[in-house]
């Protein structure tokens, strides 16, 4: 699987801090997180970092993020690392400053919708 190991790499070194609503992920003291190519070639080769997001809800296909259904696919994602029920994987493009920070919003219908703020801090 091409970027498998620098996918793990960029994990090991990532430190992902959550308060409330706001993700403020950065690289630990002293590294540096590696460029590799996406799984889906559109998406290009970046600095990508994944984040679990726990939705809380049971059957995240229900869930919407930032306006799109979540599909069996991020089931299955989400089980590849062992996330576990009600959560996916958010990657982020660690290299890509200028796009952060930016929102995410996470809707269920019947409930109000909850806004994640994702920031990076490189350095």
């Amino acid at each position: 699987m091409p970027g498998y190991a620098q996918a793990v790499i960029n994990q090991d070194i990532t430190n992902a801090v959550q308060s409330g609503n706001k993700i403020t992920i950065s690289e630990k003291a002293g590294e540096q997180w590696g460029e590799y190519a996406s799984s889906n070639p559109a998406q290009g080769t970046h600095e990508w970092v994944g984040l679990v997001i726990d939705t809380g809800e049971k059957d995240i296909t229900k869930v919407t993020f930032n306006g799109e259904l979540l599909t069996q696919a991020d089931v299955e994602e989400a089980a590849s690392v062992n996330a576990g029920a009600g959560k996916f994987v958010l990657w982020v493009k660690a290299d890509d400053s200028a796009a952060y920070p930016r929102n995410i919003v996470l809707g269920t219908e019947g409930k109000e919708d909850t806004t994640i703020t994702v920031e990076i801090i490189n350095g």
